[in-house]
């Protein structure tokens, strides 16, 4: 679910914005997504990522489609985002002169700002109330979400933590995003006939690994076997790997945080060594 924001910046006289004018404008940092849906420096994608200063949340979408300049915001999410949306329009509008801009296809006003805004704040908590239903309910066993950093897992515990509130949510958001970690991601091989997953998780490096392993794709993988890849030599097979592994700290509902000693990895690799290449 999101809210999309269309400025039109036609005109005869003036030149039109470029993504690093109006990036420039708002004074926001920013950075765009790798293939993972992680966070990284900007690459001059045509997609932009900007988010709040000192808070992250999920992240607003900032592109340009010819004379149009579009934002994007996922809901649920936060309070603060919400209002950083809104007041990113307005700066835009402000430095082109208009008082009006296209949300969702209907025309609306800059002072307007404060009822869309209410309106946004009431569709988040909406669709935590429905994240919850759908989880008590065990239609769903989690839900994946975008945050601006990387993919968010929410299951039971964290929408219990998040209560449908969205400064708790905020409080949520943020406590995950700003743990020192890597986020790791599979990367797809062909090993003779057949396709396998790897994880690569280095010594002494604390680690984002899900419990369940599974690739963010709309590709249907036929993934036959799952492993950890230490380095060049060292792998074993990712069941191994998340039954064995000594300390595992919980994350989210499909993740833990794991930091691997030199000495366990070779401990882990004496018992379950698997020759991959």
């Amino acid at each position: 679910m999101s809210v999309c924001a269309r400025i039109n910046q036609r005109s005869l006289f003036k030149e039109r914005l470029g993504l690093h004018e109006i990036i420039e404008i708002l004074n926001l940092p920013y950075g765009s997504y790798d293939g993972d849906y992680r966070l990284q420096e900007y690459d001059g994608a045509e997609n932009a990522l900007i988010y709040e200063k000192n808070q992250f949340s999920r992240g607003i979408e900032l592109s340009l489609e010819k004379d149009e300049i579009l934002l994007a915001l996922n809901l649920p999410t936060t309070l603060s985002e919400i209002r950083c949306f809104y007041d990113s329009i307005e700066k835009i509008c402000q430095k082109l002169k208009k008082r009006s801009y296209l949300k969702d296809g209907e025309k609306v006003l800059l002072k307007e700002k404060e009822r869309l805004i209410k309106c946004d704040v009431a569709a988040s908590i909406g669709a935590l109330r429905d994240i919850e239903g759908k989880l008590v309910s065990g239609e769903y066993a989690y839900f994946e979400i975008f945050g601006v950093c990387h993919p968010i897992s929410i299951g039971l515990q964290e929408i219990n933590e998040i209560s449908q509130n969205l400064d708790c949510f905020a409080q949520f958001l943020d406590r995950l995003q700003s743990i020192d970690a890597y986020y790791a991601t599979p990367r797809i091989y062909k090993i003779e006939d057949r396709l396998v997953g790897i994880y690569v998780v280095g010594p002494d490096i604390q680690s984002v690994v899900p419990i369940k392993p599974s690739v963010m794709s709309a590709l249907r993988w036929q993934i036959e076997e799952w492993y950890i890849l230490f380095d060049e030599e060292r792998a074993i097979k990712y069941c191994d790997f998340i039954e064995h592994v000594k300390e595992k700290k919980y994350y989210d509902v499909n993740h833990v945080l794991v930091a691997l000693s030199n000495s366990e990895i070779e401990s882990l690799t004496a018992n379950y060594d698997a020759k991959l290449f």
